[in-house]
């Protein structure tokens, strides 16, 4: 009887030391895959945007915006465009797709949008429509590009102050938005601004010294690489504070951006362009129509 006793307790405490070894070699392993993507965050996202498409000036990087559905990812996919821009939204159940508010439905999921992109020798900027949206899509981004060891350039978007907007424009946590892409993407580049209204007036609206502002304190302990995107409809009357902005550190630097409906000045964009002198500075995500109007108003000018 003692020594089915002793046996049974031999068992038992051999049982429990191949338990005990067995979740320390599961949680070393989990540790271990995050500590390599975080580790591969950090190497493939620092990489200069201009270096790895092998361009000197800003103004060459070409851009898909809203690549929002499969045609739109398949279309973009099949073109010379370096960068892809899409929007990220959030569907009833929190799966995130690519999709720009109000609309909640797509046939392009994030991973679907991702597993083409990095399979491509593509940028990407995802831009977050929302608070909710941000973590769930960092960690599918996270797996995915260290599933596909994927080199390619990231940004991530969000607007994180209030903007020239009458309507019910919410912004992204800023704080929040902060957090988490250092956590997941330490390296990545920020691409913050403000919040706009789809239709927006070049004589009445601009970047305010009140909306401009408060960018500096959010920024102040910020280390990775930032971009303010801009809407070019209102640089006009924001001049001063688009110079401001670039004046704050190496480290910063403008996207111009246009919907299709938009009928910015391109005199406007002219002059941004000529003040600031390193081509370093200033993208430029327009739709070909405009592009094709400021590359022309450009050349008249350098003729002048």
């Amino acid at each position: 009887m003692k020594r089915t006793l002793i046996g049974v307790f031999v068992l038992v405490v051999l049982f429990l030391l191949v338990s005990y070894v067995r979740n320390l070699l599961q949680l070393g392993h989990k540790a271990g895959t995050m500590e390599k993507r975080q580790r591969a965050s950090q190497q493939h996202f620092s990489v200069d945007l201009l270096e790895f498409f092998d361009v000197n000036d800003a103004l060459d990087v070409t851009w898909a915006h809203a690549v929002n559905s499969q045609s739109n990812l398949q279309t973009a996919l099949s073109t010379e465009v370096m960068m892809l821009e899409a929007d990220v939204s959030q569907q009833a159940d929190g799966t995130p797709i690519m999709a720009h508010p109000p609309s909640t439905d797509s046939d392009l999921s994030l991973v679907q949008f991702l597993k083409g992109a990095l399979n491509s020798r593509k940028g990407i900027k995802l831009d977050f429509k929302s608070t909710d949206v941000l973590e769930p899509s960092l960690k599918i981004l996270l797996e995915q590009t260290s599933q596909q060891e994927a080199v390619n350039p990231i940004w991530l978007n969000a607007d994180i102050l209030p903007g020239p907007c009458k309507s019910d424009c919410s912004p992204v946590n800023p704080g929040v938005f902060f957090s988490l892409c250092t956590k997941y993407f330490p390296s990545a580049t920020l691409s913050v601004g403000w919040t706009t209204h789809s239709f927006i007036s070049v004589e009445n609206d601009y970047y305010e010294w009140r909306f401009v502002q408060p960018m500096k304190d959010l920024l102040s302990s910020v280390t990775q690489p930032v971009t303010f995107p801009v809407r070019a409809n209102m640089i006009g009357k924001s001049m001063e504070q688009m110079i401001w902005l670039l004046s704050l550190s190496s480290n910063y630097s403008l996207t111009v951006w246009s919907a299709f409906f938009d009928k910015p000045n391109i005199k406007d964009l002219v002059v941004l362009q000529n003040k600031v002198s390193n081509s370093k500075k200033i993208f430029y995500d327009l739709p070909s129509d405009q592009k094709a109007k400021f590359m022309e108003e450009l050349k008249v000018k350098k003729t002048l």
